[in-house]
C-alpha cells in the first residue's frame, strides 16, 4: 500500500508480505512479521492463527474492526489479543471516508503524534494506507478489558477531567500549529475540508434536525436557526485566529477507554480518523457540552477548564492567558453545535441507540449555549 509503519520508527517493510486489505486476507506469516518486527514476539516464534470476533458489527460507519486472539507455535502468550481495523467495505461509506482523508489521518497520527501523548492512546504494531484507493490497516493494542466510555450516561467530572488532561497534552505539543512545518500536512479549520462542507450540511440537514428533534433543541436556537447558518463562515474563521493546535477533532465520552485493574493505565483515547488544526479548545468545548449532563457542566464547567489550562501551561503553553482559553473555549462550545445538527440530520432510521445519543448532545450542547449567552456572538 503507501505509507507504512510499525510501532518503532524506520523499521524496515515487511518484504515478500503483501498487506491485507481486510480480514480474510490476513495471513499468519503476515502477522508473524508484524509482530516480530515490532518487537512483541522473538525471531523463532510465530504466530500460527487467531480466533476472530467483530467489534461493532452493524454499527461502524467509517472502518471495520475485529478482535483478534491470537495463537503462537510457543507455549508462550507475549500478546493475547489485539484490535485489527480496516477500511469500511462499503462503497459510499469508503468514499466518504477518502473525502475526509480519514484513513490518511489516522494513520498518520500512530506514525508521527501518538508519541507525543504516551500511554494516552493505544499501542500501534502496524499502519499503513494507500490514499489512492482508501485501502488501510491498523494493528491495534487491545483494550477490551477496559471501560468504555457511554455518551447518552453521560461523562463525570472526574472522567472529564482526566480526559482534559490527556488532550492538553497533544495540544502542548503541537502548539502554534499554524507556523509549523512538521504539522502543514493536516487539515485546518477554515480550510475547504471542513468550513465548505460542513456549512452547506447544516444548511441541508437544519430544518430536519429542528423538525426531527424538536423537543431535544431550546427554543432560543430555533428562533436564531437563520443566524447560525449564516454565521457558520464566521465562526470557522474565528476558530481559524490565534494559536492553533492539532485537536483530536472527536473528543467525545464514546471515544473513551478507563482502566479498570491496577495494571491498566487511568485512560486512554480512540479514534484518531478526525484530527484537524484549529483553536485547541474545541476538543475541551466539544466534550463539555455535549458530553457532561447539564448539572455536571453548570456546576464544573469553569473548574473543569481552568483545570484544563493549568495542564496546557504544565505542559509547556507560555503565551495563552487564562482569559482567552475562556473566550475561545464559549466561541468552541456554540462552533460544535454544528456537528450536532449534522449527525442528527443524517442520523439512519431505526437507529434507536443513535438517536438516544443524539437526543443527548442536541440538548446538552442546546442548553450550554443558552447558559453561557454565546447566541449574543452570532454576527
Amino acid at each position: 500500500m503507501g505509507v507504512t509503519d510499525t510501532t518503532e520508527d524506520k523499521l524496515p517493510r515487511l518484504v515478500d508480505q503483501p498487506t491485507p486489505t481486510r480480514l480474510s486476507e490476513m495471513t499468519p506469516e503476515w502477522l508473524t512479521a508484524v509482530m516480530q518486527s515490532s518487537g512483541q514476539i522473538q525471531g523463532d516464534d510465530i504466530v500460527t492463527g487467531w480466533h476472530a470476533s467483530p467489534i461493532g458489527e452493524g454499527i461502524g460507519l467509517l472502518s471495520d474492526l475485529a478482535k483478534l486472539e491470537l495463537q503462537y507455535a510457543s507455549s508462550g502468550n507475549p500478546v493475547p489479543a489485539l484490535i485489527a481495523k480496516f477500511a469500511v467495505t462499503d462503497g459510499v461509506n469508503r468514499a466518504v471516508a477518502q473525502g475526509l482523508q480519514t484513513y490518511e489521518r489516522e494513520v498518520k497520527f500512530y506514525q508521527g503524534l501518538a508519541a507525543e501523548i504516551g500511554s494516552c492512546c493505544p499501542r500501534s504494531y502496524f499502519s499503513d494506507v494507500d490514499p489512492v484507493t482508501g485501502d488501510m490497516v491498523l494493528l491495534l493494542e487491545d483494550l477490551t478489558a477496559y471501560r468504555a466510555g457511554d455518551q447518552t450516561r453521560g461523562c463525570t467530572v472526574s472522567e472529564a477531567a482526566i480526559a482534559l488532561d490527556a488532550v492538553a497534552r497533544l495540544h502542548a505539543a503541537t502548539w502554534h500549529a499554524e507556523g509549523r512545518d512538521d504539522l502543514a500536512w493536516w487539515p485546518t479549520i477554515e480550510g475547504p475540508l471542513y468550513s465548505g462542507a460542513i456549512g452547506v450540511a447544516v444548511a441541508n440537514v437544519f430544518d430536519k434536525t429542528m423538525e426531527s428533534f424538536a423537543a431535544f433543541v431550546h427554543p432560543d436556537v430555533v428562533e436564531a436557526g437563520e443566524r447560525f447558518k449564516a454565521a457558520i463562515p464566521e465562526l470557522h474563521r474565528r476558530m481559524a485566529q490565534g494559536a492553533q493546535a492539532l485537536i483530536h477533532g472527536d473528543y467525545r465520552l464514546d471515544n473513551f477507554m478507563f482502566g479498570t485493574r491496577a495494571d491498566h493505565r487511568p485512560f486512554v483515547m480512540l479514534d484518531m480518523q478526525a484530527p484537524i488544526v484549529t483553536k485547541a479548545v474545541h476538543d475541551v468545548g466539544y466534550l463539555l457540552s455535549q458530553s457532561l449532563d447539564v448539572e455536571n457542566r453548570r456546576t464544573s464547567e469553569h473548574q473543569l477548564v481552568t483545570q484544563y489550562h493549568s495542564a496546557l501551561v504544565g505542559y509547556g503553553v507560555a503565551d495563552y492567558s487564562f482569559e482567552q482559553c475562556w473566550e475561545d473555549y464559549q466561541l468552541a462550545v456554540l462552533h460544535c453545535l454544528e456537528y450536532a445538527i449534522v449527525i442528527a440530520g443524517t442520523l439512519e432510521p431505526g437507529n434507536a441507540r443513535g438517536r438516544k445519543f443524539v437526543e443527548s448532545c442536541l440538548q446538552r450542547s442546546c442548553q450550554a449555549i443558552v447558559d453561557l449567552d454565546l447566541l449574543s456572538l452570532l454576527p
